[in-house]
Formats: structure tokens, sequence, C-alpha cells
């Protein structure tokens, strides 16, 4: 299965996390370029072949058979559905205009509130002294260094963000607060340039000893708020301002709890795709699937395959193939090389033996690398000869 790499950068590294991906499947050919044999299209195939992909017709080659009539039976289908929403809202302010210079001492105010499909689940209310501050700051306009910190009217139930919260952790400390009126930033991996303006952040250290590490002094900015920050707003005048943020985050899963029923094997090394009139086309971020339906026979040879028609809508696909007993009857990922290629990975195809009459389903997802807005594609199914 592919999976997808969150990297958290603190400014000392990179703490690399994986994950399965969601979007509708959860296992089969497992890996980028797995089963990757460079047969002729008829058994297993010789060479290197890597990972599972032990799939019928394995091995590159192209099947030859009838294509078969398909229709589209949900199209935009999502792929995740909503458990329940949480929104966190954090407002705060600080003001002393008498703040004229290092050691300079103001009490900072912080609300702090979390509220579940509607309701509130959080309340809390922080205080803290800090100083404006002397320190590497990228050309801040102001730092303030947070001197002490405590929860007050808080009944005890509140999971407060060690950074947004200001508070820290055993691992998070929060030392510094900084407002920028602007602020550029230059990526050189991407080699793009990102402005603020009006930028509020807060500079943290981690402390990784537990852990048999060290300590890292920072500070490593983590950015609250700035203008046109979505749900996020924040003003200043000099040292007087305000700030407040406010999250939204959906709690999901999967739309798709594919039954297995013992299916273990992956991609089949085949295009299939030619000349159809089946198309579609898929938002990049695989929120939504298609799905579609071709009947077929007990014991009919199918492959199907789902190949890119444009260079500027190319994208990486995956497919799985769900019989008429509700059981995966074949699933694909990086099968082969696409007629346009998406910034990474391939097209996918695979082939399985019908089990049962009656109507099967074929699930048409996308996995990104697009090379444009959206993913469009070709599926084809062919009774192989």
């Amino acid at each position: 299965m592919k999976t997808k790499t969150l990297l958290l950068s603190l400014g000392l590294g990179l703490l690399t996390l994986s994950g399965c991906d969601e979007g509708g499947k959860d296992s089969g050919g497992e890996g980028e370029g797995e089963g990757e044999g460079e047969g002729e299209g008829e058994g297993e195939g010789e060479g290197e072949g890597e990972g599972e992909g032990e799939g019928e017709g394995e091995g590159e080659g192209e099947i030859t058979g009838t294509p078969q009539a398909m229709s589209i039976e949900s199209d935009d289908l999502p792929s995740y559905v909503v458990l329940f929403t949480e929104t966190t809202d954090i407002s705060g302010w600080h003001s002393d205009t008498s703040l004229t210079g290092d050691g300079s001492s103001v009490a900072i105010g912080l609300d702090y509130w979390v509220d579940t499909d509607g309701s509130e689940t959080c309340a809390a209310e922080l205080s803290f002294d800090a100083s404006l501050a002397a320190i590497d700051c990228r050309d801040c306009d102001f730092a303030f260094g947070i001197n002490d910190g405590g929860i007050v009217d808080s009944d005890g139930s509140c999971d407060l963000n060690p950074v947004t919260s200001l508070l820290g952790d055993a691992v998070v400390i929060a030392n510094y607060l900084a407002g920028w009126a602007s602020y550029e930033y230059y990526d050189e991996y991407y080699g793009y340039t990102y402005s603020y303006d009006n930028m509020l952040a807060v500079g943290i250290a981690v402390d990784y000893s537990s852990y048999g590490y060290g300590y890292y002094p920072g500070p490593y900015w983590q950015t609250l708020a700035y203008d046109g920050m979505e749900g996020s707003y924040w003003n200043a005048t000099g040292y007087d301002g305000n700030w407040g943020m406010n999250d939204i985050y959906e709690y999901t899963e999967s739309a798709f709890d594919f039954d297995y029923c013992g299916f273990e094997t992956g991609d089949a090394m085949v295009n299939v795709v030619s000349t159809t009139d089946n198309t579609s086309a898929l938002p990049c971020d695989g929120s939504v699937v298609d799905v579609w339906t071709i009947d077929a026979t007990a014991g009919d040879e199918l492959a199907v395959g789902v190949d890119t028609i444009a260079a500027d809508t190319a994208f990486d696909s995956w497919l799985v193939v769900v019989g008429p007993d509700g059981c995966v009857a074949g699933e694909s990922d990086d099968s082969f090389d696409c007629t346009f290629a998406p910034l990474d990975f391939q097209c996918s195809s695979t082939a399985f033996t019908a089990a049962e009459t009656g109507a099967y389903s074929v699930y048409v997802g996308s996995y990104d690398s697009c090379t444009g807005d959206e993913g469009a594609y070709a599926v084809e199914t062919i009774l192989v000869d």
C-alpha cells in the first residue's frame, strides 16, 4: 500500500510520520513499483519483480480481449464521512503603551474554548506574564519572553494545544511571542517566497531529554495568525494589540470498508485501456471517487485498467473491483506507465476471474501527483481472449 508521509519541521530536523492512505484502499499492492517483473504478459514473468504483485497476468504486456460495456454508477462519491466537527477558538490580548525596552513587563490574558458539533467541551482562562526580549526573531517588530503561565478557572477537561495555548508541555516549551508587520520566507526546496502581513508567532524550545536526546532551545517559530489566514485575526499598533484563532477540524473515516474475504493478490502489470468513451475526472486530493459497474458471468476472465487521457490532467490513480458478493475481486495501484505521465507513480490495472454472475463495481480514486487542477481518466474492462 502507498503511504503518506508528514514532515514536521521544528528547525532542528524532520520528524517523519507515515500512515495508510485513505480514499478507499487499505491493503493490496504494497509499495511503489511492486511486482515489476518483465514478462510478456503470460504467467508470472521473470526478472527483478519486487513485492507481492501475485495477480493473474503478471509481467508487463498487453492483455487482449473484447471491451465490455460499463456504466458509471456514482459520480464523485465522497471518499470519507464526517464523524464529528471540532472548533477550537482562541482569543487573547495584551496592552501596555508604556513598553519601551527590554525587560518591560506586560500581562497577557487568553481565553481558550472548544466546541464539538456545537456543544462547548472545553473552556479555560489562561494568564501569562511576559517581558520584551532582545532575541534573534528574524527581524520581528517585537518579541515577548513568556515568564510564567497558569490555567485559571479551568474545570480540568480541556486538552490544550501546547503551542497555540502558549502553555507548552513536557516536550514543547513556549518561550516567546513575536510579531511582524511584514514577513517574508524563501523556501529553497520549492523555490518559492512566502509573504505575510501582520504575522504573530510563538517561539518554542524542544526538550527530547526524556527520550535520550537533548534540549534544543531554538526558538523554533510556529505561526499563530496573519492577515488572510482562514479563521484567524491579528491587529496591532505598536505594542497594543489583540489576536485570535479559529481552527475547525473534522474527524473523518473512510466511506469504504472493503471486505477482502481473504483476497491477497495485487496489481496485474497490464495496460488494458485502448480507446473508450468511459471517461471521467476527479479532484486530485482524493476526496471523492467514481464507481463504475460491469456485468460478468461466473468464470469470465476480466481485466480492468485506468489510464490518463491528457498531459494537463494526469494523476496517480487507484482502483478496487468489488464483486456481487461484496468481496474484493481485484485491486491495483501503479501497474503500468500512463499514456500521460503524472508527477510521480503509475496508472492502475488488475485482472481477475469472476467468481459469480452479477454486477461488479469498479472504484476509481486519486492519490494526487496531478499535473493540473484535477485528474481525468479513461477506464475500460475487457473479456480476456
